[in-house]
């Protein structure tokens, strides 16, 4: 969180992770995601969700100990202007899955 002045001299924070997190991704694939796996469900999962949903990202799945601490974060998804569809498991529950990236 970066906390810069606007023009009235009040302060207000900038989430720099969704923004680091586009970098990283295309630094590392020029490859449109659809489908993530994204494991945890914390403020660091939401940004990279968030960071793949501003490159065309269509499936998330948050692979999680409990699901329930999770709802939050796919909150915060679903307010992205074009949200992910969203699916939250619980990590004694995964069985295959399907992804074209995968984030720890």
């Amino acid at each position: 969180m970066f906390a810069a002045p606007d023009p009235d001299g009040d302060r207000r924070g900038l989430n720099t992770d969704v923004t680091g997190a586009v970098a990283a991704i295309t630094e590392a694939t020029d490859a449109r995601p659809v489908r993530a796996v994204v494991l945890g469900g914390g403020a660091t999962a939401a940004s990279v969700v968030l960071a793949l949903a501003e490159l065309g990202l269509e499936e998330a799945t948050f692979v999680v100990r409990d699901p329930a601490r999770a709802a939050d974060t796919v909150a915060a998804v679903g307010r992205h202007p074009r949200p992910p569809t969203v699916r939250v498991c619980a990590l004694a529950d995964l069985g295959p899955v399907r992804a074209d990236i995968v984030v720890s």
